[in-house]
């Protein structure tokens, strides 16, 4: 990024907004069921948004071990346990 300036950096930045705004739009859509008009999805755009701002700013970096010992733990536990209740249940969730 030092390298970068004037035209070349503007490009980056709006690359960077533009990848933003596809990522969380795909969550919306895929995640919290979409929406059926343009308030609505700005609200949850918004709302995601601003959720996943403020954790990444509030966190700090993580070391590549805290990162793999956290989704051993939870995440890993949360998906056996909706494993089991689709299999056994037959429970979508």
């Amino acid at each position: 990024m030092v390298e970068y300036g004037g035209k070349q950096l503007g490009m980056l930045m709006i690359l960077h907004e533009i990848t933003a705004f596809i990522e969380v739009s795909l969550f919306v859509h895929l995640f919290l069921g979409g929406a059926s008009s343009i308030p609505e999805y700005l609200l949850k755009y918004f709302a995601v948004y601003t959720v996943v701002n403020l954790i990444s700013n509030v966190n700090g970096r993580f070391k590549i071990d805290q990162v793999v010992v956290f989704f051993y733990k939870w995440p890993l536990l949360m998906s056996v346990a909706q494993a089991i209740i689709a299999i056994y249940f037959g429970w979508v969730i």
